[in-house]
């Protein structure tokens, strides 16, 4: 597979081993495309509000919630900056903030969920994200190693699986054509005496 970009991304590196140049994915950047004006959901670590940011990549047909968490780091003396996490399960957040385990149903549920409209379908994309902050968003191709994807798939599993879905978009497999037991008999050179005795030869 040959991928036409003007920016590369992790699994880009791949395709010098590919010997298959045929498949041509020209992986074309659309910004942000607005959706909707509605604000996001409201998560609780323990009493405080913290700036999250709700996110779902389409890939390959697939969908994988994602939370930005904006991370508070003390650097020294009053410097202080703030860095986003990302998360793709509950385990991710624990590891990197204290939560009140009442809530984890909240970001269970989160996580569990995907969009209800095929957006793979309504922008003919292989990939996307769907952002949910103060307003909801769109952006289409965008560059999966910003929102660290390589955790989810390698660079050489996110190759393949670009090569198998674009592969199955461009040549989708043909129906197989049902062929009667009758024509399968004659097709392998037998005929309607071959499997019971010819009267005609007692005469």
């Amino acid at each position: 597979m040959r991928i036409i970009s003007t920016k590369k991304d992790y699994y880009d590196c791949v395709q010098r081993h590919d010997q298959d140049r045929s498949l041509i994915f020209h992986r074309t950047h659309i910004p942000e495309i607005i959706l909707d004006r509605k604000n996001r959901r409201k998560f609780y670590f323990g009493e405080i509000k913290e700036d999250i940011s709700e996110y779902y990549i389409g890939f390959c047909g697939k969908t994988y919630p994602l939370l930005g968490i904006q991370k508070r780091i003390d650097l020294y003396w009053t410097a202080v900056e703030y860095k986003t996490v990302y998360c793709y399960s509950l385990e991710d957040i624990r590891k990197n903030f204290e939560i009140d385990k009442k809530f984890d149903k909240d970001f269970q549920v989160f996580f569990e969920s995907k969009p209800k409209e095929d957006y793979f379908q309504r922008y003919n994309t292989p990939c996307y994200i769907l952002k949910i902050q103060w307003e909801t968003s769109i952006e289409i191709n965008p560059l999966l190693k910003d929102y660290e994807f390589f955790r989810i798939f390698d660079t050489n599993s996110a190759y393949q699986e670009l090569c198998m879905y674009l592969g199955n978009q461009a040549y989708p497999n043909k129906k197989i054509p049902v062929v009667s037991d009758e024509d399968l008999i004659i097709a392998k050179g037998f005929d309607k005496f071959s499997f019971r005795k010819d009267k005609r030869k007692n005469k």
